[in-house]
């Protein structure tokens, strides 16, 4: 198994490890890949495909509107912020309350917003007044639920 380093988008030069499960090559120079976990090799296509789990660019938003898939928000104005309506099994939004206006986030049509053990209604709402509260949310295809991979920051009212 080999592990190569790639440079994260937050530009700190840490990195995060891919790790591709084989790498060898032939009598002629030529490498053959085995995919990974979250890896997948197209071929004939030359182009590998690494499936990410977390938000991978941060925008300011300061008005309501639909939410992408695998980003992050900073939301700088009370707003209703509407999560992806076809989300894959491990997509992931993240949302950071840069304000001291209401921020309400919501499931789309047949979706659900789990925090803990606390779940919303289908097509609830979970919402935070303070500023500095945050929700990192990875959707589960089986359940349709958007939950909460690790402790929120602050409160949030689930409905």
């Amino acid at each position: 198994m080999s592990n190569f380093y790639i440079q994260g988008t937050g530009g700190t030069g840490t990195g995060d490890i891919l790790t591709i499960n084989t790498i060898s090559a032939n009598g002629a120079g030529n490498f053959t890949v085995a995919a990974g976990s979250g890896i997948t090799i197209t071929p004939g296509t030359n182009t590998i495909t690494i499936n990410s789990t977390g938000a991978t660019g941060y925008t300011d938003v300061g008005s309501s509107g639909l939410l992408v898939l695998n980003s992050g928000y900073f939301v700088t104005a009370a707003s209703t912020q509407t999560l992806p309506a076809a989300p894959v099994q491990g997509s992931a939004v993240e949302i950071i309350c840069d304000t001291a206006g209401t921020v309400v986030v919501t499931a789309n049509a047949g979706q659900t917003i789990r925090i803990g053990t606390t779940v919303t209604a289908t097509a609830g709402t979970a919402t935070s007044t303070v500023r500095g509260n945050a929700l990192t949310l990875v959707y589960r295809a089986a359940t349709a639920s958007w939950i909460q991979n690790s402790a929120p920051q602050g409160v949030w009212d689930l409905i």
